[in-house]
């Protein structure tokens, strides 16, 4: 099981963040918690083409063009998807993500993977499902049968997940670590801390030992890829502002936008290695 220390410096930092958040008046505490969730977690999205060019060998401008074009394919596919069918685009999100997410706390196995990460992203329904539905219910989607159904999944993941994991101690620790999170602070809090304090710095760290490169380096290569997603987000906010106001609007905007990215991140993340030994196997 990947460890994290309790005291990092990220998790520190969002935690504090996080606090903060919390002693501000609604509906400002929910534009500072979008605005963080995007600048604290972007970053280590922008990673892509750096992970891209090490494993692919992007050494031209027209293998590198090629990429954007298929990321960019990938992510638009998944917002048409969302704008038509929110509830089935809100299902495949929170089950990939699962998948995802779970390989911080789980061994690198799918599914013991997909458990942990199902207890992840079950526990806020859990500890406030009336706050999850109604999220949910921003994004276009049947919100109360989704966070109900998501809440039992959480149960079940983080059962098998303990079960499951070689250091079951180590697990069950963890796992009560983040529930005492989530009953602690509201769902979009917890997504932020488990996601930037947690997740993101994780991931630089793989990045940064696979490149071969500091952490500080790789991200400063990331920070111009997160920048024009970031705008991007920026732009479809003020787009949706006059039809749902400004909460619904960064609502959908910063979790619609990760849905759409987190598909060509994670299949380059989790399925990018398989497929570069496959290339170089048929290149020999």
């Amino acid at each position: 099981m990947t460890s994290f220390g309790a005291f990092s410096l990220p998790l520190a930092l969002s935690l504090l963040v996080g606090g903060v958040v919390l002693l501000m008046p609604s509906p400002m505490a929910t534009y500072a918690i979008l605005a963080a969730i995007v600048l604290g977690g972007m970053p280590h999205g922008g990673l892509d083409l750096l992970l891209a060019r090490h494993r692919f060998a992007l050494d031209t401008l027209t293998a590198t063009f090629a990429f954007f074009v298929g990321y960019v394919t990938l992510a638009a596919a998944v917002v048409a998807l969302w704008i038509s069918f929110p509830t089935v685009a809100l299902v495949l999100f929170l089950a990939y993500s699962a998948l995802h997410f779970g390989g911080d706390l789980a061994e690198n196995k799918a599914i013991g993977a997909t458990f942990a990460g199902l207890f992840v992203l079950g526990l806020p329904a859990l500890t406030d499902m009336a706050d999850t539905a109604a999220i949910f219910a921003i994004l276009g989607a049947d919100g109360s049968t989704i966070a109900t159904t998501l809440a039992m999944a959480g149960v079940g993941g983080g059962i098998a997940a303990a079960l499951d994991a070689k250091d079951r101690l180590r697990m069950i620790g963890v796992m009560a670590s983040l529930a005492m999170l989530s009953w602690l602070v509201p769902p979009l809090v917890y997504f932020f801390i488990y996601f930037c304090g947690i997740h993101a710095p994780l991931h630089v760290k793989r990045v940064s030992r696979e490149c071969r490169m500091s952490e500080r380096a790789v991200l400063k290569q990331g920070l111009t890829l997160a920048l024009v997603a970031a705008v991007a987000m920026a732009v479809a906010v003020f787009l949706l502002i006059p039809q749902i106001g400004w909460s619904d609007a960064m609502m959908r905007a910063v979790f619609i936008g990760f849905a759409a990215l987190t598909v060509p991140h994670m299949l380059l993340v989790d399925l990018g290695p398989s497929l570069a030994k496959a290339l170089e196997r048929e290149s020999a």
